[in-house]
């Protein structure tokens, strides 16, 4: 496979995340199910440059990917960061690796709808390409301000993909599975208000009733 042929195939392949995040099951039950935790936090990530080692792109932060203070979720922060360094190190290799170790430095929240650029590079081999490192930026378009920073060390070894691709699977399950606790929370409490507010208008209805009568 040619660099060009490399560059391409990295390209399609974030596109194709992408692709699925925007399609109609990535915001059903289906997302809960497996299969879209990526596509959820890719959707409507736009790819400025793929190729000689580097993938830049573009991204306006949902409100579906923010917390309950309203800020760019943690791990769908790790999620963008993962998949736009595997697709740097695909313009080089033509092939996806996947992270062994990877650590991440937050620095600045970002809010709903603000827009941020995401620029990976390679930046270190070892094992005769067995392991590659690459670092990832994460910036706010326009003041240039740093959001994260994260390192990862990333490889096609069959083993040490196997045993990563056992851990991640159950953190994910358990990530998901507490995201899902706490918005279910959110709303019974949100429910919960709603009646509070409509109890405290009627008495305060009655009240005034009272002292006009």
């Amino acid at each position: 496979m040619g660099m060009e042929e490399r560059e391409r195939a990295a390209r399609d392949w974030l596109e194709g995340i992408i692709a699925k995040g925007q399609s109609q099951d990535a915001g059903g039950e289906a997302v809960w199910k497996g299969g879209f935790f990526d596509a959820l936090s890719l959707s409507g990530l736009r790819i400025s440059r793929a190729q000689a080692g580097r993938a830049l792109c573009s991204f306006r932060v949902p409100a579906h990917l923010t917390d309950g203070e309203g800020n760019w979720q943690a791990g769908a922060i790790g999620t963008v960061m993962d998949d736009v360094g595997a697709a740097a190190i695909m313009t080089t290799e033509g092939l996806i690796k996947v992270s062994v170790q990877f650590d991440i430095s937050y620095f600045s929240p970002v809010r709903a709808n603000e827009e941020v650029e995401i620029d990976a590079r390679i930046v270190e081999h070892k094992g005769a390409r067995r392991l590659t490192a690459v670092v990832v930026e994460i910036r706010k378009k326009g003041n240039g301000q740093m959001v994260a920073v994260g390192r990862q060390w990333m490889t096609s070894d069959a083993t040490c993909v196997s045993r990563f691709c056992t851990i991640l699977g159950e953190q994910m399950d358990k990530y998901f599975k507490k995201l899902i606790k706490i918005q279910v929370q959110e709303r019974r409490n949100e429910r919960e208000n709603r009646k509070q507010r409509r109890k405290e208008k009627k008495r305060s209805k009655k009240t005034e009733g009272s002292i006009q009568g």
